[in-house]
Order: structure tokens, then sequence, then C-alpha cells
């Protein structure tokens, strides 16, 4: 050692957190390792990146663009965050896809580190934290937020959320208001940041909450109000009239949080209480009184568990059901906050048994489970990214799942196939449409019937047959028109993206006929849509 170098530098460099940054760069390489395949992926052209990246006519880096996410709402969701990110991303990568892939990944990786960094102040000891949050990010159901490009919600949204925890914890006031408005902006999941700000304060027991913690919950409810008056000037949200589905959804979430029992991008939907929905209503019971218990034997407070409770029940809360925006009530992206929560939980209940039962044998042991665990994840994770390559694979995947599947894996499977010219799996489709008709809500949108007259009448025009195409898509029309309410309401309707194909096929046919006010016709239906 060199005499000018101080004792107290020396010292300084003993205090370093070198366990936390060994488990920071475990985490960051063991998940891009786990997820590298699917930085090579094209871009899902058959789902939203089509409208988000690739034909989006508001994806280019100006104010006024920005503005527009700010006060506009998109796709009936308000979600600025992520289109300014992927205005950035256009900016630098132009349309290559890998660009906004390791974007995904990066800010992924970023968020297991927040996590990281929340456990570690919450008093979980190193090792128990790293592996909390390397069980997290290695989740099979994180392939869909990662490797979406449109699922960047998710990613920032967690990013924010556990930034603003943690400097919540850390009692930073100023910064916890700016991470949580972020994380608002980033994605509706974190409307409920605020209520937890309040749970963690009453458990605490501390009284200055009416003072600082008054800022980041304001700024908390002024985000959340904004989003919810946004979003409501396209989609006040529809409020779900089985009361199944929420109660489905509160169990299957922290469920699979631990026991990521089903990843499947089109879910069966919780119509009744058949065989699956009552493991998951009986497995989530378990868990829940379980934990409580457990909770109880190793002396926590009822008021810990209430804290515990309501902070999971926070992060679930505007992803149950209750009120519903898009076609899907529960799917694997929704969990991305609430498996945070859980496993928050649990590496709680593990660090108490550790210091109640201080046993180095019984706690190397718990360490190895986890380890066995993560690694048990990371090979899910790794063996589902490949169906996100395309359409057509992951079509076929969610078609191949337990359960009945909707009709939205048809109808994504049939643009894949037709854009991809993958004749077999067309053939398929048509196969099992007749054979294995949905039974969800989905019927209420399109029809077996309908699909099938499409994909006939597209095939034939891509194979030049214009006549038989076009009499295909009139027995198409006549099939929509009969589902025609009294009120004139459309019961049998064909997916929006599918219409403006039919509208592009016979603009086309009419052009060949040489009838040019008919293809006018089509063309202005075409816009429209």
């Amino acid at each position: 050692m060199k005499d000018n170098v101080p004792i107290e530098r020396v010292r300084g460099l003993s205090r370093l957190p070198w366990n936390a940054l060994l488990w920071a760069a475990a985490i960051a390489l063991v998940t891009a390792l786990t997820f590298h395949e699917g930085m090579n992926y094209e871009l899902l052209s058959d789902w939203d990146d089509v409208t988000f990246v690739v034909k989006n006519p508001h994806i280019a880096l100006n104010w006024n663009n920005f503005l527009f996410y700010l006060c506009h709402p998109f796709q009936d969701l308000f979600s600025p965050l992520p289109l300014w990110s992927l205005m950035v991303d256009r900016a630098l990568w132009d349309l290559n896809p890998l660009g906004d892939h390791l974007h995904n990944l990066v800010l992924h990786i970023l968020a297991a580190w927040a996590l990281l960094a929340v456990l570690r102040k919450l008093g979980v000891r190193h090792s128990l934290a790293g592996l909390g949050a390397l069980l997290w990010a290695l989740n099979p159901q994180k392939v869909e937020s990662v490797i979406w490009v449109s699922e960047r919600k998710d990613v920032l949204c967690g990013l924010f959320a556990f930034l603003a925890v943690w400097l919540f914890l850390e009692h930073r006031w100023g910064w916890c208001s700016f991470c949580t408005v972020l994380s608002i902006f980033a994605k509706p999941a974190a409307l409920a940041l605020p209520g937890v700000y309040v749970v963690l304060t009453w458990g605490s027991g501390k009284s200055y909450w009416r003072r600082e913690v008054a800022g980041p919950v304001a700024a908390g409810v002024l985000a959340a109000v904004w989003s919810m008056v946004v979003t409501s000037q396209t989609n006040p949200g529809t409020v779900e009239a089985s009361l199944l589905v929420p109660l489905h959804n509160f169990f299957w979430y922290p469920l699979t949080a631990l026991i990521p029992f089903e990843t499947n991008p089109f879910y069966p939907e919780a119509i009744g209480l058949d065989a699956r929905c009552v493991a998951v209503l009986v497995g989530g019971s378990a868990l829940l009184v379980g934990g409580v218990l457990l909770a109880r034997r190793l002396g926590c407070a009822w008021r810990g568990i209430f804290v515990a409770l309501m902070t999971i029940v926070g992060a679930m809360a505007p992803v149950l059901g209750l009120l519903h925006y898009t076609n899907f009530r529960y799917c694997d992206r929704y969990n991305y906050l609430v498996s945070a929560a859980v496993l928050c939980a649990a590496c709680l209940l593990a660090e108490l048994c550790f210091r109640r039962w201080p046993n180095p044998r019984l706690n190397r042991a718990v360490l190895v489970f986890l380890s066995v665990g993560a690694v048990i994840y990371a090979s899910c994770s790794y063996l589902y990214v490949p169906y996100w390559e395309n359409g057509v694979r992951l079509s076929y995947y969610g078609l191949q799942r337990p359960g009945q599947p909707n009709l939205k894996a048809y109808e994504l499977g049939i643009m894949a196939g037709f854009r991809l010219g993958a004749v077999e799996y067309l053939d398929y489709l048509r196969h099992e449409l007749p054979i294995r008709p949905p039974l969800t809500h989905f019927e209420m949108e399109t029809s077996v019937q309908t699909l099938l007259l499409f994909m006939d009448a597209h095939q034939r025009f891509l194979e030049g047959d214009f006549q038989a195409s076009e009499e295909c898509y009139q027995r198409l029309a006549e099939t929509m028109a009969q589902g025609r309410t009294a009120e004139g309401k459309m019961e049998v309707a064909l997916p929006t993206p599918l219409i403006a194909w039919l509208y592009e096929d016979l603009a086309t046919i009419a052009e060949q006929q040489g009838d040019d006010k008919k293809a006018a016709f089509y063309r202005k239906e075409l816009m429209s849509e």
C-alpha cells in the first residue's frame, strides 16, 4: 500500500456495498442471457407494434407529438411516457427493432435493480433480496412485457413505481413525487401508489405524513385524476357484470407471482366455476391464510400484516377487472407490479424466519431452494421467448394451451398467417375453427363463420381469382347483416384489422373490373377505418 493513501479512503472502500453490486451484476447478466434471443425478433406486426411504432402518425420526436400524448389517449389508454420513449427510439434507431428490444430489456433490468433496493431498504439481507429480485425478473410472466415492444408500458411503470417506493422509504419526497407521476403516466396500473404511501405511513406509526408525505400523495392523486380524465375521452371503461372475474383475479395474480403455472397471451376467461377456476380460488385462499398464519407465528403484528396485504391489494386494484378497458380481463403483463408486491411480502416473511430461527443450515437450505427456483424460472422464460418471434408461433402457442381459447387467438393467427404466407398454419386454422368454437365474450365481436368466410375470400384474392373472392365477400356481408339487432347494432362483426383488409381487397377488385366509382367508395371506407 502506498504511504500517501489516507486511511479514511481505505476504510471507505471496505464499506462499499460489494454484495449489492455483485447481486446487481448477477441479475443483469442472468436476465440478459434469459431474454437475449428475443432481441433479434422483428416487431409483432400483427399486434400493436404496427399501431405504436410502424404506422404511428405521431411517432416523430417533436414538441407537438409530446403534447399530443399528454392530452390524448392512445388506443383508449393514457400512457404518454412509453410513447415518448418510442419517439426517442424512432429518432435513434428508425425501424430497427433491435434498439426497441434492447430498450425494453434494459428498463426491465433497471426495474429489478430498483426492486432490489426496495427489499434492502425494508431490511431484507443481501442474499435474500438478490434472489427475490432475480425471481421477479425471471418469472415467465415477464416475457410478454419484455419481448413485446408495445408493452414498454409495463417496464416503465414498474421501474418508476419501485423507484418511487424506495424514495418514499428514503424520505426523499420531491423525487418520490416525480417518479410517482412518471409511473402513472407510464400505465394506469400504478394508480394506487398514493394509497400505498398512506398505508405505509400508517403502518410505520409516524405522524409526519401530514406534512412531507402530502406531496407524493397529492402528486399521485393529481396524476391519477388526469389519467382518468384523458382516458375517458374515448373509453370510460366497462363495469364487470360477473363478480367471478375479479374474485378469480384476486387469487390468480398472487398465485402466479410465486408459481407461474400459466403463461398464455390469450387466456381462457373465468366464465364459470370449472376445475381450473376452483383450483385458483382454493390455491389462492390457501396462500392467503398460510401467509397470515406464518406471519403471526413469526411474531408479526396485525398492523404489519395489514400493511402488506393492503399493498398487494393496491397493486392488484387496477387490474382486478372490476372496470376493464381492453378485450382481456387478465393476462401475464397485468402481473408486473402485483408480483413485485407479493415477492416483497414473501421475502419479508423469509427474513423473519431467518431472524426467529437463526439456523445456518436452515438458512442455506432456503437460499438453495430459491436458487433452484430461479433456475426453473429462467428455463421456463428461455423456452417461452421463442414463441414471441412472430404472430403465427404466438397464436399457435395460445391455441394449444389448456382451456377453451378465445377468438382473439384465431383473429391474430389469421392475420399473421396471411402476412407470413404460412399456408399450413392457415389450413390448421380452417380445420380447428369449426370443431373448436370458442365460448367467450368475443362471440359478440366476431364469429367462426365470419372468420372462415374472410379466410376463403382473402385466399382467393391472393390467388388472383377476383370473381370468387368477391362472391365470398358478398356472403360475408350478408352474414354480418343478419347479425344486426332491431336497433341496428352489429352483433356479428369482423375484427377491425380484417375489415381494413376487406376494403383493400374490394377496392382492388373494383379497379380490376374498371369500376372506379366503387373503388373510390371502398378506398374511402378504408380511410375511415
